[in-house]
């Protein structure tokens, strides 16, 4: 697991005079997706949402998404003005202005911007999500067993083109139910037990991470503390 304190520390050495932009997402948009990509590009994925937020958080994801942490870092190492914060909500809403930012904070001249729309967008349907989570449980007993029956790691090299076919297979036939099917309810926190407590930790860093950078979060439906 990539520690991004040690990041912090190694860029500081390699490049200490220089100009950091950090991109944040809104912590629920980001576990969502996070659960989703691990459903249906890794593979291995087979457990429920909420399970899989209360287990992955325990090992220290809620730490990596309380970015206010994050930034308090980099603003000692580098100086506030030499770090740049922005939310990945800002690049959906308006492109122009997100990389705007980001030329004006590098020095770097003004560009048009003819690409629009979302690139490798992940589903967040929860029939479609709950419908792979038995298969990938089966696909990763049948990986785990062809592993260990290959003990070498040449051996190995054809089971990178299964799992290649199997993944392609599955995000072609995703898309097609999607289109097909109604599958309008999506994977929510609120459908979580812990969402309370989620709420009021990630809102708390939210509220400070606001009056550093003097930004309205909340209205881009970052979690707020009740």
């Amino acid at each position: 697991e990539i520690c991004p304190y040690a990041t912090a520390r190694n860029l500081k050495r390699a490049f200490p005079q220089a100009r950091v932009v950090i991109v944040i997402r809104n912590q629920w948009d980001y576990l969502a997706s996070l659960y989703a990509f691990r459903v249906l590009r890794v593979g291995h994925e087979s457990r429920s949402f909420e399970r899989f937020v209360n287990e992955e958080g325990a090992k220290g994801l809620f730490n990596h998404l309380a970015y206010h942490q994050l930034v308090e870092y980099y603003h000692r190492l580098f100086g506030a003005d030499h770090v740049l914060v922005l939310p990945m909500e800002l690049l959906s809403r308006s492109p122009q202005e997100f990389c705007g930012q980001i030329r004006t904070f590098m020095h770097l001249p003004e560009e048009e911007i003819n690409r629009h729309g979302p690139i490798n967008a992940t589903t967040k349907s929860a029939f479609i999500l709950a419908c792979w989570r038995p298969i990938n449980f089966f696909f990763r007993l049948v990986l785990n067993a062809l592993i260990s029956m290959m003990r070498k790691r040449e051996e190995r090299y054809p089971l990178r083109r299964f799992r290649f076919y199997f993944y392609n297979a599955r995000s072609k036939l995703t898309e097609l139910v999607e289109n097909k099917l109604f599958t309008a309810r999506t994977i929510h926190i609120t459908d979580c037990s812990s969402y309370s407590k989620l709420e009021s930790r990630f809102g708390k860093s939210n509220e400070q991470l606001e009056e550093m950078l003097q930004t309205d979060l909340s209205s881009m439906g970052y979690p707020k503390a009740p």
